[in-house]
């Protein structure tokens, strides 16, 4: 039943946490408080989850739950958030150096399995443990390069083996978390482990962009479901977003939505059931769902494939956390890239993209094509010296603060004009040399 679709041109699911699933005892209340969702959004799908937080659902009540939701002809899926003891500061992943989480994950996957033909692994399915014992077997390896291993191990020897010994028809998805930035520091590497499980889905949740501790332009909604899309072609189910730290303003929850599904989303995962149906602050969220996604399926049918110049940021990439999220709120659209787009006519190359080692090659073959390449002053400062290859433009350790802006309109011959921003804003001085580089534009 993975195909279908509550809407026209998708479908929409909602994610319950273990602590809503144990708490459907009665099934008749449940059921009238349940339409202060189902009034106004056709749910197709339930992820139930088993585990989380050292909350276990048994699989007796994950079957009864399970067989109230299909009864009325809503699909259900499993679920599991990789999350520790709750009390710890921030959020503590399992620690998989120690035999009794790898036994807790075992135990997850296994229950999924013999409940559900798919489940879904909710973004904790991380590493940030900095134990004594992981510090032992990390050796003299980088936490980067500990966690990376250590996530194919886990995801090979305990995931993907116990899941398909028990059910080798299950369905096996990560859902990937929005801070994209950071992942190969936490484990999540979009080169090796969409090829090991069978589906990726999305973390497009942005919130409140200015007040909360990830500072997400909205853009992201839209450009990590490309993003993803890309790592994953055609197994990206869909997209994810929750109605955290959006009380601010409405719209800004429904963006989340809209942004999903014109990165073309197959599905939408609301999270969480409890929130949307318990939390005052959130339960008139759910009337306001109603418009959007049926303003979103009237345009849907009517759009091409999204375009955009090529951004490439290979796998594992690190630099300028959020550049194409912020100059997407500017207008610029950008079709985002895991593997260097060797035919695009244009191409944007940020810090991350110098991770590749064979960049300098690459970009003179595109130039040499007559392809434009857009780069930014961190792709410039991280290749140092090997920038000269093109052109004579350095990183410099001076910065300038501007807030009065000239362009030219004769190609860098003379520069004119004088437009004012609204503040000023602090930018990394480059050195060129005069009659070998032209100015186009200067602060």
């Amino acid at each position: 039943m993975r195909n279908r679709m509550s809407y026209q041109n998708f479908n929409v699911a909602v994610y319950c946490p273990v602590g809503d699933v144990n708490r459907m005892t009665d099934f008749q209340k449940f059921e009238e408080k349940f339409r202060l969702l189902t009034d106004h959004v056709k749910i197709g799908r339930v992820y139930l989850e088993c585990y989380r937080s050292e909350e276990w659902c048994t699989k007796e009540h994950l079957l009864e739950v399970k067989d109230y939701f299909e009864s009325r002809g809503i699909a259900t899926s499993g679920g599991i958030t990789t999350c520790a003891d709750s009390n710890k500061e921030g959020f503590a992943s399992l620690c998989y150096s120690t035999p009794k989480d790898e036994e807790t994950l075992r135990k997850a996957v296994a229950l999924n399995a013999e409940v559900f033909d798919e489940f879904i692994f909710d973004d904790f399915y991380f590493l940030n443990c900095r134990c004594p014992a992981c510090i032992e077997k990390k050796g003299n390896r980088t936490w980067f390069e500990f966690r990376l291993a250590e996530k194919k191990r886990i995801t090979e020897d305990i995931v993907i083996k116990t899941a398909k010994e028990i059910n080798p028809a299950v369905n096996v998805i990560v859902k990937y978390p929005q801070w994209y930035d950071s992942f190969n520091e936490e484990g999540y590497d979009l080169e090796m482990e969409p090829a090991m499980v069978d589906s990726i889905y999305t973390g497009t949740e942005t919130r409140n962009p200015k007040y909360t501790q990830q500072h997400i332009p909205k853009y992201l909604s839209y450009f990590i479901m490309r993003y993803f899309e890309n790592a994953a072609p055609g197994r990206n189910l869909g997209g994810w977003f929750d109605p955290y730290e959006c009380t601010y303003n409405l719209t800004s929850y429904l963006e989340q939505g809209y942004l999903t599904l014109f990165g073309k989303a197959k599905e939408v995962t609301l999270f969480s059931l409890g929130s949307l149906l318990n939390d005052p602050a959130y339960r008139t969220f759910c009337a306001a769902l109603e418009q959007m996604f049926a303003d979103a399926d009237e345009l849907l049918d009517k759009l091409g494939n999204p375009i955009g110049v090529a951004a490439y940021r290979p796998a594992n990439a690190r630099g300028e956390n959020n550049i194409h999220n912020y100059l997407g709120m500017c207008g610029i659209p950008f079709d985002p890239c895991l593997r260097y787009p060797e035919q695009a006519e244009v191409i944007f190359l940020s810090e991350g993209a110098a991770e590749d080692k064979e960049i300098i090659k690459k970009m003179q073959r595109s130039l040499f094509n007559g392809a434009q390449i857009i780069v930014t002053s961190g792709f410039v400062r991280r290749l140092g010296s090997a920038f000269g290859e093109f052109v004579n433009v350095t990183y410099s350790t001076r910065k300038a603060l501007v807030s009065r802006y000239a362009d030219s309109k004769d190609n860098g011959i003379n520069i004119c004009g004088c437009y004012s921003g609204d503040a000023p804003v602090l930018i990394p001085q480059m050195e060129y040399c005069t009659n070998d580089v032209w100015e186009l534009a200067a602060g």
